[in-house]
């Protein structure tokens, strides 16, 4: 069966498309001559494809409704929705319970529930700190021993009439500091450590605005906050201004109170209580952000930072959880599984924070305007434009750049003339990764091909007399980083340079210091090293100084037949000459 064919359109359309031609033609003649030059077209050309790239990503994330078709991959949006959004609070049967059944303690004392384990002498200076200056509302101090080898202190009675207890626990486990001991009498619990505390004097401030502020909260001195990186997880932080983390969602039990009611809740049998617990045991790391877990989750309000006079003392121990490899990121994965057991996220983000002193309150709201975020439908539909215009904006460039709007056709002719110079061998032109090298331009002897190939100025000035001084002798190879030469091509080069400073001082006559120094350099093993520049202007500042010293400097111009272009200066060899002249020039530069 015979195909149609379309010869009867294009006769058809032959007269409009003539007509179309000779508009253009005529337009090209009365066209001014800067709008015919090649930079104008290119100034155009980049123009056109910015404001392009600009407006379709504005329009696009403007009008795009993506984010309800195509999964959410790149946004900064937690994968894990608020607790407080889904309605999420915990099982209010047990916490209710756990509320009355603290209610008959006394809530105008605090009781210091400090964990430690084998750093006595840690434990005995934080003790005796906090003990040495009365503090009204210190009724006792509990030390959660976790040592299980050895029997810990026997109970004493401070000066100010501070009992302190110390309660073996039945299982090395950092679940130990959070069990609500049925031997408590206070509602409100210091949870510490035995490497860190407030001053004393402090002490009495914080609980005082524990209780006026913060019954509902974790209310201690080390912040802490999880950003969500770029693909929606939760990463732990110290909290940085640098990184814009204005706010900040936890707050450490290595000190901080809370009330006992939320430590019943948190030994409760409790499904996900039971699992936190369990998942704590197993990588021995994250009780405290599970206690920031359990605040945010039954009460729906974030922590509360607060700074005494003095700033809180944290020995930082050599030894301990935190100092391990690794540790960052494991804290970051706990976050993100603690969500995923909890089926949200229940941290609260808070900007306030309160310091002794001048109160400084802002609980509810912070000073800098919000940010207004793009929803989920803009931030896909910005990705999903960036890629397309990223797409089409190549495409274009690389339209351009065939027809010569970008690179001349002349330069295309030449670099293909290059790239098939039969005067050039393949051989060994292949470096370590396959690329092919670029070998220093064709060799011919004697001064004018040094000349011409860059070896020798072709204005000689008169240079210094170099004195040899029997010193031993090196030769230093200066070579530029900046070009990106490879591994193989920069070996090509300073083997370029070598033979060069080698035939400046073999023409030297035979009596000179210049013929003494290369005879002894070539008797003592050639001494040879590579050091680094990252500029043109560095390394003529250096022949400059090399040869005000009398020292052999000369300097290799690459062919521009590959990679570099045409006339790049790649390596300086300086000498050989006594050791001493050559590092007043290169001493102060890194080795390659």
């Amino acid at each position: 069966m015979l195909k149609p064919s379309n010869s009867s359109f294009m006769e058809k359309t032959k007269p409009l498309r003539d007509r179309v031609a000779a508009k253009v033609e005529w337009v090209k003649l009365r066209m001014p001559e800067t709008v015919k030059s090649r930079a104008f077209r290119r100034a155009a050309t980049i123009t056109s494809a910015v404001f392009f790239v600009l407006s379709f990503i504005i329009v696009v994330a403007k009008l795009t409704n993506a984010g309800f078709f195509i999964p959410k991959l790149v946004s900064h949006i937690s994968r894990y929705p608020s607790c407080q959004s889904k309605g999420i609070n915990g099982t209010r049967e047990i916490w209710d319970a756990s509320q009355q059944k603290y209610e008959n303690l006394r809530d105008d004392k605090f009781t210091i529930a400090m964990q430690t384990y084998r750093r006595p002498k840690e434990l005995q200076e934080t003790l005796g700190i906090i003990l040495s200056e009365e503090v009204p509302s210190l009724l006792e101090i509990v030390v959660v021993w976790n040592d299980l080898e050895n029997y810990p202190p026997d109970d004493y009675v401070s000066k100010f009439g501070v009992p302190v207890r110390f309660r073996k626990s039945k299982r090395n486990s950092l679940n130990e500091k959070l069990w609500p001991d049925p031997e408590y009498k206070t509602q409100a619990i210091l949870l510490s450590d035995d490497d860190v505390y407030y001053h004393p004097n402090d002490l009495e401030f914080v609980f005082q605005t524990w209780r006026k502020f913060g019954r509902n909260r974790m209310v201690g001195a080390l912040a802490r906050c999880s950003p969500v990186d770029t693909f929606g997880y939760h990463k732990y932080t110290f909290c940085s201004s640098r990184w814009g983390e204005d706010e900040y969602n936890m707050v450490l039990t290595n000190l901080a109170f809370s009330h006992v009611s939320f430590l019943d809740y948190y030994s409760s049998n409790d499904t996900i209580m039971t699992q936190i617990r369990n998942y704590v045991d197993e990588g021995f790391n994250c009780e405290d952000l599970a206690m920031n877990y359990v605040h945010g989750l039954l009460t729906g309000e974030g922590p509360l930072l607060i700074n005494g006079h003095e700033k809180y003392v944290n020995f930082v121990p050599k030894v301990g959880i935190s100092m391990k490899k690794g540790h960052m990121e494991a804290r970051s994965a706990c976050l993100n599984d603690f969500s995923k057991m909890f089926g949200c996220h229940p941290l609260v983000d808070e900007s306030g924070y309160i310091q002794r002193g001048v109160l400084h309150l802002n609980l509810k709201s912070s000073s800098s305007p919000p940010t207004v975020a793009m929803n989920q439908g803009e931030q896909t539909g910005v990705i999903i434009s960036t890629a397309v215009v990223a797409l089409l904006t190549g495409y274009a460039f690389g339209i351009y750049t065939i027809r010569g709007y970008l690179i001349p056709p002349s330069l295309f002719e030449e670099r293909r003339r290059n790239l098939h110079d039969p005067v050039e061998s393949d051989e060994s032109d292949i470096d370590e990764d396959d690329t092919v090298l670029d070998h220093a331009p064709n060799w011919a002897n004697g001064v004018d091909a040094d000349k011409r190939q860059g070896l020798k100025n072709v204005e000689k000035k008169e240079e210094p007399v170099l004195r040899d001084n029997g010193e031993e002798c090196k030769l230093v190879l200066v070579v530029r980083t900046d070009l990106g030469m490879t591994k193989g091509k920069i070996a090509a080069q300073c083997s370029h340079a070598t033979l060069a400073c080698y035939k400046t001082l073999s023409r030297a006559p035979a009596n000179s210091p210049q013929s003494q120094i290369l005879k002894r350099w070539e008797r003592l093993g050639q001494a040879k090293i590579a050091v680094q520049v990252k500029s043109q202007d560095e390394m003529l500042e250096l022949r400059r100084k090399a040869r005000s010293l009398g020292i052999t400097a000369e300097v290799i111009q690459d062919a521009g037949r590959t990679q570099i272009e045409a006339g790049s200066m790649t390596v300086l060899g300086v000498g050989p000459a006594p050791r001493s002249l050559v590092d007043q020039v290169t001493g102060g530069l890194k080795l390659l």
